[in-house]
């Protein structure tokens, strides 16, 4: 497994640094003063006593800040997190909401629990030569994840999906973790294999994450992708051949729509990491 993004910040603007947050979750608590960005064309505004849990940071700019402004926060990867929830967990309800409000109301004992949650993980970021530290960041990630699930289910008043959801659900996420999305990246191929129908599977997906069944798929082709692209020898003939692109020129715009570049600018560019 690589490495996975994680860290911790007093600083608000990191939460529109693009660059750093690509492929993560934000987790912020702020504890003094008021505080703003544009999200999806949207202003949204924050003050002492909430949070902002925002899993789509690609949406966020302009930020600001009173002079009084004290923010902490804890930004991961998704890929990181899910593997320390159960398959069956609140936040798969939960993310679409946060799309819609990233910001929720805490009561003070909310407030110094996160902080404390925070401070155990930055501490744990530390420990550079721990043998288990992914282990020990991983343990208390989660529990400042099932606190703020707590939180936030408290504000909605959601339970978890129904259990035929939750199985459809964790269907397609071993079907994707399989490695299936290197050549198959059709919804229609998936809802196949699931006895379902393609219209079925994307109303499913889209009520239990917020995204499209398409956009899922594809948070699980880019890391091979990307690997593919790392590699020198691999000629981009040879990976759209890897990757069952029915040709090159696909296969450049596929590139192009989800990295930004073009292969060969991807490659000429030192393989900048994606999340």
């Amino acid at each position: 497994m690589n490495t996975p993004v994680i860290f911790y910040s007093t600083d608000l603007q990191d939460i529109a640094n693009k660059e750093r947050t690509a492929g993560c979750c934000i987790h912020l608590v702020c504890t003094r003063g008021k505080g703003s960005f544009r999200f999806d064309d949207r202003k949204i505004t924050f003050s002492a006593g909430q949070m902002v849990v925002c899993p789509h940071p690609e949406l966020i700019s302009e930020c600001a800040g009173s002079r009084n402004l004290k923010v902490v926060m804890i930004v991961a990867t998704h890929q990181f997190i899910l593997a320390q929830l159960p398959r069956n967990h609140y936040g798969i309800g939960g993310r679409a909401m946060l799309r819609n409000d990233p910001v929720i109301d805490l009561q003070p004992d909310d407030v110094q629990r996160l902080v404390n949650d925070m401070e155990l993980i930055r501490q744990h970021i530390s420990l550079t030569d721990h043998r288990y530290q992914l282990e020990v960041l991983g343990s208390s990630i989660l529990t400042m994840v099932y606190d703020i699930f707590d939180v936030h289910s408290r504000r909605d008043g959601l339970h978890h999906p129904s259990h035929q959801t939750h199985n459809l659900m964790r269907e397609l996420r071993e079907l994707l973790e399989s490695g299936m999305t290197e050549r198959e990246r059709e919804v229609r191929y998936y809802a196949d294999l699931l006895h379902v129908s393609p219209k079925y599977l994307s109303d499913v997906v889209r009520r239990s994450t917020g995204d499209s069944v398409v956009k899922l798929i594809d948070t699980y082709t880019l890391p091979i992708l990307i690997e593919y692209l790392r590699t020198p020898y691999l000629s981009f003939t040879q990976i759209a051949e890897r990757m069952n692109f029915t040709t090159l020129s696909y296969f450049g715009r596929y590139v192009k729509k989800h990295l930004g570049v073009t292969p060969t600018q991807y490659r000429e560019a030192g393989s900048p990491k994606m999340g």
